[in-house]
């Protein structure tokens, strides 16, 4: 990146309006990848969930956002007889807001330091929300950001 920058930046051929817009392009590419920023919404003695309220979107005609979930106890994930332990996850949940429906879509397990331990693509079929669960606090928040969206 540091030739890239420098490249620009001796080059006296190039006009300075290109320069800013690639300089620009790059610095609001860094910015958007840092741009991630949690919430809590549930807190107790075994795990703190936090959604990011900037990822709200909708594919398949079905909003998600993006949901973290740090344990104070590492848990277990199965994956075809492979047993990872982990601390942190990050989900991508999708909901049907017309019926107390979910999906998980896309899963990160990380450990304490949120190194990334492995990532997974999931197509699960919608399963129905329970009370008390996770899940249904993060749902009622979508949908809800879904409806003042102008959502169906």
């Amino acid at each position: 990146m540091l030739t890239f920058y420098y490249y620009f930046l001796k080059d006296d051929k190039l006009n300075m309006q290109r320069k800013l817009s690639c300089l620009a392009l790059l610095l609001l590419t860094i910015t958007d990848v840092m741009a991630v920023e949690w919430s809590s919404i549930i807190e107790d003695d075994k795990h703190q969930v936090l959604v990011d309220i900037d990822s709200y979107n909708v594919t398949d005609n079905y909003p998600y956002l993006l949901a973290k979930t740090v344990y104070k106890k590492p848990q277990n994930f199965v994956l075809h007889n492979e047993k990872i332990q982990y601390f942190i996850s990050i989900q991508r949940l999708q909901f049907n807001c017309k019926q107390p429906l979910y999906r998980l879509r896309y899963i990160e397990l990380m450990n304490q330091k949120e190194k990334l331990i492995k990532s997974i693509k999931v197509n699960s079929p919608f399963k129905k929300l329970l009370a008390k669960t996770d899940e249904i606090g993060i749902g009622q928040l979508t949908c809800q950001v879904h409806e003042m969206i102008g959502g169906q």
